[in-house]
């Protein structure tokens, strides 16, 4: 009997040791899941302006190199307002032009279009969706161009604006703008990874994932290109390289904006609550306009204030323009109620 229990342990302690070391095995296999802002070499974040200061307008129209992060930049828009009992009181049937089904974007999800602004209130909190939308004009005052759009010649390279509208917990995939951005949050938070351009003929390749809609026709509603490889648990052995990149990271808050370059990679990833940012695109200029510079300073304009909303403004592949006869209107209007006050 005693012979018999030692022999029994002494085959059981191994058995247990190999079952403990397995379940270990599968516990660390678990845990090699990892996010793409958990892989390859962080350089910190990009840089930032203190609240109140801007690149001037001779900066960003000669060169705008790297992502500057924008602290408080919006935080003076009326956009910062919009809660959903503001929106559906003031925009209650604006149409939002296009409204995904998912959240961690793929680019081939289904599309809702044309939805009315009420309607996608009642049910962005319930349903996993992305509302990604040309900013409705009814709203287009309701955000402003940033101080070094006021002169310079900027405001003829405007190309597109859109909203960006969830519940929160939305993620992009990683690819590229054509045109530089400015990316203002007006509630909630959001972190951006950026991956500098140098990098193209790596991040442009099937050994990093890249795929190109428009040539692969596999998936009929995918468009762009875009690094095809799930942002929230990286493949490492299929997709080595993600983790031989430098980059950098940005954690936005509301109020803040970004502005960054074309051509430079990037992530977005917006934490679990309610978010709204509305972005711009624009191209870049050849020629510093210091006339328009000198016309703005003489009829009195702040020129370390916005003076264009987006409502002043067109929008086009080709030249665009800003209305100062509406911005100065609209400007002397609040400078004469706020004096009747």
């Amino acid at each position: 009997s005693t012979h018999y229990f030692i022999t029994s342990h002494v085959f059981l302690v191994p058995t247990m040791i190999m079952s403990f070391v397995g379940i270990s095995l599968l516990f660390l296999h678990v845990a090699v899941s990892v996010t793409i802002f958990e892989v390859g070499h962080y350089q910190g974040p990009i840089d930032s302006l203190p609240e109140g200061e801007f690149p001037t307008p001779e900066r960003m129209t000669k060169l705008l190199e790297e992502p500057i992060l924008l602290k408080g930049a919006a935080k003076t828009m009326p956009a910062i307002n919009w809660t959903d009992e503001y929106l559906f009181k003031h925009f209650p049937r604006v149409r939002l032009d296009q409204v995904e089904s998912e959240k961690l974007e793929t680019r081939t999800a289904e599309v809702r279009q044309n939805e009315k602004m009420e309607s996608f209130l009642k049910r962005y909190r319930q349903e996993s969706i992305y509302g990604i939308s040309t900013v409705p004009k009814e709203m287009l005052d309701g955000i402003h161009l940033l101080p070094f759009f006021n002169c310079g010649g900027l405001t003829k390279n405007l190309r597109q604006h859109l909203l960006w509208f969830s519940s929160g917990g939305t993620a992009s995939v990683i690819h590229y703008d054509v045109y530089n951005n400015q990316y203002c949050l007006f509630s909630g938070s959001k972190r951006f990874a950026f991956w500098h351009p140098t990098n193209s003929k790596k991040i442009e390749s099937k050994e990093f994932g890249w795929y190109q809609a428009d040539e692969e026709d596999i998936e009929e509603q995918a468009y762009g290109e875009y690094a095809k490889l799930n942002v929230s648990d990286v493949d490492l052995a299929r997709f080595p390289g993600w983790d031989t990149l430098s980059w950098k990271d940005a954690t936005i808050e509301a109020g803040d904006c970004l502005v960054f370059p074309n051509s430079w990679y990037h992530h977005v990833a917006a934490t679990s609550e309610r978010s709204l940012a509305v972005n711009v695109w624009f191209s870049d200029s050849s020629n510093f306009d210091q006339e328009s510079c000198d016309k703005v300073t003489s009829l009195g304009f702040n020129q370390t204030k916005s003076i264009f909303t987006f409502g002043d403004c067109q929008y086009s592949d080709e030249e665009t323009e800003c209305s100062l006869k509406r911005a100065w209107k609209r400007h002397h209007k609040n400078s004469a109620e706020k004096t009747e006050l």
